[in-house]
This record gives structure tokens, sequence and C-alpha cells, in this order.
């Protein structure tokens, strides 16, 4: 039996792996605010772009018939 196969005494401390990955836990755990903030808030900008856009096309080609 190996210690990661051994069963765990009440008082043991945690398995070597664990106290690894425990630093790691804080980082993947964002709040599910955070996580559609970042995927949606390229979304906002797209009224925008599209309005800068579409005045920069008819500023151009307004030019051209006056």
């Amino acid at each position: 039996m190996t210690t990661a196969t051994a069963p765990l005494a009440a008082s043991s401390a945690a398995p070597v792996w664990a106290r690894r990955a425990a630093h790691v836990i804080p980082l993947c755990a964002l709040p599910a605010q955070t996580v559609w903030g970042f995927a949606f808030a390229p979304l906002f900008a797209i009224p925008a772009l599209m309005t800068a856009v579409t005045w920069s096309y008819a500023k151009r080609h307004r030019r051209g018939q006056a």
C-alpha cells in the first residue's frame, strides 16, 4: 500500500497533491459575474464600432457626390 492509497488518519496532514494545488484554487475560482463580464463585455462595443464604421463610410462617400 502506498501513501496515495493508504487510509488517512483523522489527524494526518493533507496529501502532497492537495497542499500543492491549494494555492491554485483561488486563481481558478472566479465569481460567475467576472466570467460573464469578460465574455460579454466586447459585445457592448459592437454598436459603437458599427456606428463609427458607418459614419466613416458615409462621410467618405458624401464628399464624392457633393
